[in-house]
Protein backbone atom coordinates (compact mmCIF):
# COMPACT_ATOMS: atom_id res chain seq x y z
CA UNK A 1 0.00 0.00 0.00
CA UNK A 2 2.77 2.43 0.88
CA UNK A 3 4.58 1.76 -2.40
CA UNK A 4 1.43 2.32 -4.47
CA UNK A 5 0.62 5.45 -2.45
CA UNK A 6 4.16 6.68 -2.99
CA UNK A 7 3.75 6.36 -6.74
CA UNK A 8 0.52 8.38 -6.59
CA UNK A 9 2.23 11.03 -4.44
CA UNK A 10 5.14 11.26 -6.87
CA UNK A 11 2.64 11.92 -9.65
CA UNK A 12 1.10 14.73 -7.60
CA UNK A 13 -2.03 12.81 -6.69
CA UNK A 14 -2.07 13.27 -2.91
CA UNK A 15 -5.79 12.45 -2.62
CA UNK A 16 -5.30 9.21 -4.55
CA UNK A 17 -2.37 8.28 -2.33
CA UNK A 18 -4.45 8.89 0.79
CA UNK A 19 -7.29 6.76 -0.61
CA UNK A 20 -4.86 3.85 -1.18
CA UNK A 21 -3.54 4.16 2.37
CA UNK A 22 -7.08 4.25 3.77
CA UNK A 23 -7.78 0.96 1.98
CA UNK A 24 -4.67 -0.47 3.62
CA UNK A 25 -5.84 0.69 7.04
CA UNK A 26 -9.11 -1.21 6.58
CA UNK A 27 -7.20 -4.34 5.67
CA UNK A 28 -4.70 -4.09 8.54
CA UNK A 29 -6.97 -2.88 11.37
CA UNK A 30 -5.51 -3.55 14.81
CA UNK A 31 -1.98 -4.24 13.55
CA UNK A 32 1.28 -2.27 13.59
CA UNK A 33 0.77 -1.72 9.85
CA UNK A 34 -2.35 0.29 10.64
CA UNK A 35 -0.28 2.75 12.71
CA UNK A 36 2.32 3.07 9.96
CA UNK A 37 -0.33 3.72 7.32
CA UNK A 38 -2.03 6.33 9.51
CA UNK A 39 1.32 8.08 9.92
CA UNK A 40 1.80 8.06 6.16
CA UNK A 41 -1.59 9.74 5.75
CA UNK A 42 -0.66 12.38 8.35
CA UNK A 43 2.51 13.08 6.37
CA UNK A 44 0.69 13.35 3.05
CA UNK A 45 -1.84 15.74 4.58
CA UNK A 46 1.03 18.12 5.45
CA UNK A 47 2.40 18.38 1.91
CA UNK A 48 1.90 21.87 0.55
CA UNK A 49 0.84 23.21 3.96
CA UNK A 50 2.83 25.31 6.44
CA UNK A 51 5.34 23.21 8.33
CA UNK A 52 4.34 22.65 11.97
CA UNK A 53 6.62 24.50 14.35
CA UNK A 54 9.21 22.46 16.19
CA UNK A 55 10.09 23.16 19.81
CA UNK A 56 13.04 21.79 21.73
CA UNK A 57 14.46 22.43 25.16
CA UNK A 58 18.11 21.97 24.08
CA UNK A 59 19.89 23.14 20.92
CA UNK A 60 23.46 22.38 19.86
CA UNK A 61 25.37 24.34 17.19
CA UNK A 62 22.67 27.02 17.17
CA UNK A 63 20.36 29.22 19.16
CA UNK A 64 16.78 27.91 19.29
CA UNK A 65 15.33 28.08 15.78
CA UNK A 66 11.77 28.76 14.70
CA UNK A 67 10.62 27.61 11.28
CA UNK A 68 8.66 30.84 10.87
CA UNK A 69 11.96 32.75 11.03
CA UNK A 70 13.56 30.50 8.39
CA UNK A 71 11.25 31.48 5.52
CA UNK A 72 13.35 32.28 2.49
CA UNK A 73 15.60 29.30 3.19
CA UNK A 74 15.24 25.64 2.26
CA UNK A 75 14.97 23.56 5.44
CA UNK A 76 15.67 19.88 6.02
CA UNK A 77 14.54 18.36 9.31
CA UNK A 78 16.08 15.00 10.12
CA UNK A 79 14.12 13.15 12.80
CA UNK A 80 16.67 10.78 14.30
CA UNK A 81 18.06 9.08 17.43
CA UNK A 82 21.60 8.02 18.40
CA UNK A 83 20.53 4.37 18.86
CA UNK A 84 19.24 4.17 15.26
CA UNK A 85 21.79 2.59 12.86
CA UNK A 86 20.14 3.99 9.69
CA UNK A 87 20.02 7.43 11.34
CA UNK A 88 23.76 7.33 11.95
CA UNK A 89 24.31 6.30 8.31
CA UNK A 90 22.50 9.45 7.08
CA UNK A 91 24.41 11.92 9.26
CA UNK A 92 27.64 12.14 7.17
CA UNK A 93 25.63 13.00 4.03
CA UNK A 94 23.64 15.65 5.90
CA UNK A 95 26.85 17.18 7.25
CA UNK A 96 28.36 17.25 3.75
CA UNK A 97 25.30 18.85 2.12
CA UNK A 98 24.86 21.34 4.95
CA UNK A 99 28.50 22.43 4.77
CA UNK A 100 28.30 22.72 0.95
CA UNK A 101 25.01 24.64 0.80
CA UNK A 102 24.53 26.55 4.07
CA UNK A 103 25.89 29.75 2.53
CA UNK A 104 23.27 29.41 -0.22
CA UNK A 105 20.44 29.21 2.32
CA UNK A 106 20.15 25.54 3.27
CA UNK A 107 19.27 24.86 6.90
CA UNK A 108 19.54 21.32 8.26
CA UNK A 109 18.09 20.54 11.68
CA UNK A 110 18.75 17.24 13.39
CA UNK A 111 15.73 16.72 15.64
CA UNK A 112 15.59 14.08 18.34
CA UNK A 113 13.71 13.53 21.57
CA UNK A 114 14.34 11.99 24.95
CA UNK A 115 13.62 8.27 25.03
CA UNK A 116 14.54 7.61 28.66
CA UNK A 117 17.39 5.35 27.61
CA UNK A 118 20.65 5.81 25.74
CA UNK A 119 22.66 3.76 23.31
CA UNK A 120 24.67 4.47 20.20
CA UNK A 121 27.38 2.82 18.12
CA UNK A 122 29.81 2.78 21.07
CA UNK A 123 27.79 2.21 24.25
CA UNK A 124 24.51 0.80 25.49
CA UNK A 125 23.55 2.41 28.79
CA UNK A 126 19.90 1.42 28.95
CA UNK A 127 17.63 3.61 31.10
CA UNK A 128 19.10 7.03 31.97
CA UNK A 129 17.89 10.24 33.56
CA UNK A 130 17.00 13.12 31.17
CA UNK A 131 20.11 15.16 32.02
CA UNK A 132 22.37 12.17 31.37
CA UNK A 133 20.63 11.45 28.06
CA UNK A 134 21.08 15.08 26.96
CA UNK A 135 24.75 14.94 27.97
CA UNK A 136 25.29 11.73 25.97
CA UNK A 137 23.54 13.21 22.90
CA UNK A 138 25.83 16.26 23.12
CA UNK A 139 28.86 13.93 23.22
CA UNK A 140 27.43 12.07 20.22
CA UNK A 141 27.03 15.35 18.26
CA UNK A 142 30.63 16.28 19.02
CA UNK A 143 32.02 12.82 18.22
CA UNK A 144 30.19 12.68 14.88
CA UNK A 145 31.36 16.25 14.15
CA UNK A 146 27.81 17.36 13.36
CA UNK A 147 27.97 20.99 12.25
CA UNK A 148 24.28 21.68 11.63
CA UNK A 149 21.82 22.60 14.41
CA UNK A 150 20.69 19.68 16.57
CA UNK A 151 17.57 19.96 18.72
CA UNK A 152 16.60 17.74 21.64
CA UNK A 153 12.98 17.82 22.75
CA UNK A 154 11.77 16.53 26.10
CA UNK A 155 8.62 15.20 24.43
CA UNK A 156 7.61 13.70 21.11
CA UNK A 157 5.18 16.49 20.17
CA UNK A 158 7.01 17.38 16.95
CA UNK A 159 7.28 13.69 16.04
CA UNK A 160 3.47 13.47 16.34
CA UNK A 161 2.89 16.70 14.42
CA UNK A 162 4.91 15.32 11.49
CA UNK A 163 3.47 11.80 11.65
CA UNK A 164 6.83 10.21 12.42
CA UNK A 165 6.39 6.43 12.70
CA UNK A 166 9.93 5.44 11.71
CA UNK A 167 13.33 7.08 11.75
CA UNK A 168 15.30 8.46 10.17
CA UNK A 169 12.66 10.61 8.58
CA UNK A 170 13.69 13.56 6.47
CA UNK A 171 11.24 16.43 5.97
CA UNK A 172 11.84 18.94 3.18
CA UNK A 173 10.44 22.44 3.72
CA UNK A 174 10.45 24.95 0.88
CA UNK A 175 11.45 28.61 1.05
CA UNK A 176 7.83 29.62 1.68
CA UNK A 177 7.79 27.48 4.84
CA UNK A 178 5.58 24.73 3.40
CA UNK A 179 6.20 21.00 3.66
CA UNK A 180 7.45 19.84 0.28
CA UNK A 181 8.12 16.13 0.85
CA UNK A 182 9.06 13.35 3.26
CA UNK A 183 11.51 10.47 3.11
CA UNK A 184 11.44 7.70 5.69
CA UNK A 185 14.53 5.52 5.98
CA UNK A 186 18.14 5.94 5.03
Amino acid sequence: FELMAGEEKDQGNIEGAIKILEEGIEKFKGTRNERTLKSAIAQLQLIGKPAPEIKAEVWHNSEALKLEDLKGKAVVIDFWAPWCNPCRAVIPNLIKKYNELKDEGLVVIGFTKLYGRYSDDKEQLGPVEPDKEKEKIKEFVERFKITYPVAIADTGDAFKAYGVAGIPMIVLIDKEGNVKDFKVGS
